[in-house]
């Protein structure tokens, strides 16, 4: 078998997403199986997109984060709509929508409650438009390992992927 191109992250993924965090994706991901899908990640992913974000609230934060591989639960970094290149509009809105649930939610106290669903519609839209200007060569995600993507004229979040599928064509 030929080496891997990204040793680092692989570990990185054994360690803390599938053994420390094991996001509900990989819930039935059996170990045999973890080789021939990180190779999957390695030529889909990590060799096609010069950078992989994720758009997410954290408290006083921009809402755009670095990160790995698709779906990490781990992030590498915290980006401004400037490291983007986002015009002002897009990063009005951007801290529009993070500012609304910076300032209304209140999570030691359950008296005041949010519109979460509400919040990541808005969320989502806002990232569609972050990827529609990042263009293609930037991996984009709002929700984990759901990867933004041009489809058309539009910009549309695709399945998480069919892991059984993909551990079955990596292997052939």
């Amino acid at each position: 078998m030929s080496a891997l191109l990204y040793p680092d992250r692989y570990q990185l993924w054994l360690e803390h997403d599938l053994a420390n965090h094991r996001p509900a994706f990989y819930k039935d991901l059996r170990v045999e199986d973890q080789l021939p899908l990180w190779r999957f990640i390695e030529q889909h992913y990590l060799t096609r997109y010069e950078q992989l974000f994720r758009i997410e609230f954290e408290w006083s934060a921009d809402g755009i984060w670095g990160i790995p591989f698709p779906g990490s639960v781990s992030v590498r970094g915290c980006y401004g709509p400037e490291d983007l290149n986002l015009p002002d509009s897009l990063t009005a809105s951007l801290r529009h929508w993070h500012d609304n649930i910076d300032e209304n939610v209140e999570p030691w106290s359950s008296s005041k409650p949010f519109d979460w669903d509400a919040s990541d519609r808005a969320g989502l839209a806002i990232a569609k438009r972050i990827k529609a200007h990042v263009g293609p060569n930037i991996y984009l995600e709002f929700n984990s390992f759901r990867e933004l993507a041009k489809a058309g004229d539009e910009i549309i979040e695709l399945p998480v992927p069919d892991f059984a599928a993909v551990v079955k064509s990596a292997q052939q």
